[in-house]
């Protein structure tokens, strides 16, 4: 009996994706998708969270000897893609559209999982097969989509010194276990608090929180039907800037840290705005900044007090500069230098506000490249990549001065957006997951009487951070 052929499956709420196949499958069903529409989908699903020029988009499925109408072909077939998912162009779920830029890929995924490879015979498969099918019919009913930022606790010493090419394992504890999507972290400048991004209970837009690393309930800074993203602390702990954006535009945005009013300091493009970082000295806030003329973004200085940009860098064409981060003493800047199929961690010296010489590249990184921040002592910096697997971004260290990275060992699951503590040896970031929890309908059936009854929307039964299956009534 041959043995069967191994499944590198990606999930994302009721689909998978087969790359090998090329295949699309909701609940376990297969949707007729072929041609560029599924390619499309492939192409996205290998740099979720980033955006797929149109650009590459033209030179892997349209060669420069193909005579084709171009946008109209990509247009159809990215419409043609959507229809398959059941998304929209104008509130999207998977599928994000840049206008002139690309698509992004905006639900969380799964990583690809293997199925053992086994021999047996015609009962065992039968079996096998029953099995299956019974898991993905209670997934229509019990999947539920989390994600849970997780507080990394250690005695980070070994960190800023440590010369060995890899790290001992951190500690590792939950921070965050609500219901939906926690992202964006943000250590307060004295490690006692973390602000963050919530999608909340209903799970329908995100506002700014902030919350004791100790636990508690968590204080909810922002209430705008819009969604606030990014938050960055000031040096003195006092205030938090954030990005708020409605359709194509971001607002930056200041609010107390312990609420009140607040106060703009200009707008930006979505999908330009992204990670911020105040200067030491609280006179500067560095943002990135879109020149669609270029084609590229740049990092600039936002003057606090009169709110003018200041350039520090330019790029080529095609080429994106975000995510500026202030090293602790103020006098280097980090920022992610991106362009097709590759991400680089720069450095370069700041002098009076202004660019000393050129950005000097640490590390180039795969476009699973997620995110950085300095270690306390400005020697060295954690960031997030894929290095290790497409699909499962983990953490790794790299010196200010370049070299080979070394993992962190014992951060577990996908590791995306962090903060390292400034005070307290403390590290936190986002990982996502997937939970399984018990739902009931309250009514099956025609009720005429009462025509709303038969909407058979689920309620939640039994729920919690674990997964819980197979649910059966008593007699």
């Amino acid at each position: 009996m041959e043995a069967s052929t191994a499944s590198h499956r990606v999930h994302f709420g009721k689909f998978e994706v087969d790359p090998e196949s090329s295949e699309l499958f909701k609940e376990g069903r297969p949707i007729r998708l072929q041609g560029q529409p599924i390619q499309i989908l492939l192409m996205l699903l290998e740099k979720p969270g980033r955006v797929v020029t149109r650009e590459e988009l033209q030179q892997r499925l349209w060669p420069k000897d193909t005579f084709v109408d171009f946008d109209h072909s990509l247009n159809a077939a990215v419409q043609r893609l959507r229809e398959a998912l059941s998304d929209s162009a104008d509130t999207p779920r998977y599928i994000e559209t840049l206008p002139r830029r690309g698509y992004r890929f905006i639900y969380p995924i799964e990583a690809p999982h293997e199925e053992a490879k086994e021999e047996s015979g015609p009962g065992e498969e039968e079996a096998k097969r029953g099995k299956r099918e019974r898991g993905e019919k209670q997934k229509v009913l019990w999947i539920g989509v989390a994600a849970a930022i997780v507080l990394g606790i250690g005695l980070l010493g070994w960190l800023f010194y440590s010369k060995r090419s890899v790290v001992p394992p951190l500690k590792v504890r939950k921070f965050t276990s609500f219901r939906g999507i926690e992202t964006n972290p943000a250590f307060s400048p004295d490690g006692n608090q973390v602000a963050f991004c919530w999608n909340g209970e209903k799970q329908d837009n995100f506002d700014v929180y902030v919350q004791l690393i100790d636990g508690g309930r968590p204080l909810r800074l922002t209430t705008n039907s819009a969604d606030d993203l990014d938050p960055a602390w000031s040096p003195d702990g006092r205030r938090i800037a954030f990005n708020r954006c409605t359709g194509e535009n971001c607002e930056i945005l200041i609010i107390p840290a312990l609420g009140g009013a607040e106060r703009s300091l200009g707008s930006q493009k979505r999908g330009d705005q992204g990670k911020m970082s105040w200067s030491p000295d609280g006179k500067f806030l560095a943002i990135t900044e879109n020149d669609p003329s270029e084609d590229t973004s740049r990092i600039c200085l936002l003057s606090m007090e009169t709110g003018e940009r200041q350039r520090l860098t330019s790029s080529s064409r095609g080429t994106r500069d975000y995510a500026p981060m202030f090293s602790p003493d103020g006098q280097t800047l980090a920022f992610v230098r991106g362009s097709p199929g590759k991400r680089v961690l720069n450095v370069f010296s700041l002098v009076d506000g202004k660019a000393k010489g050129e950005p000097r590249p640490l590390t180039i990184e795969t476009p699973q490249f997620r995110d950085f921040d300095w270690m306390p002592d400005g020697r060295s910096l954690i960031f997030s990549s894929g290095r290790a697997g497409l699909y499962n971004p983990t953490l790794w260290k790299i010196a200010a001065t370049g070299g080979e990275p070394s993992s962190l060992a014992g951060t577990s699951g996908y590791a995306d957006s962090l903060s390292v503590a400034r005070q307290g040896n403390h590290l936190i970031y986002e990982s996502f997951a997937v939970n399984f929890d018990i739902y009931q309908y309250s009514r099956l059936g025609d009720d005429r009487q009462n025509p709303s009854r038969n909407e058979h929307q689920p309620i939640s039964l039994i729920s919690s951070t674990e997964w819980e299956m197979d649910p059966q009534y008593s007699p």
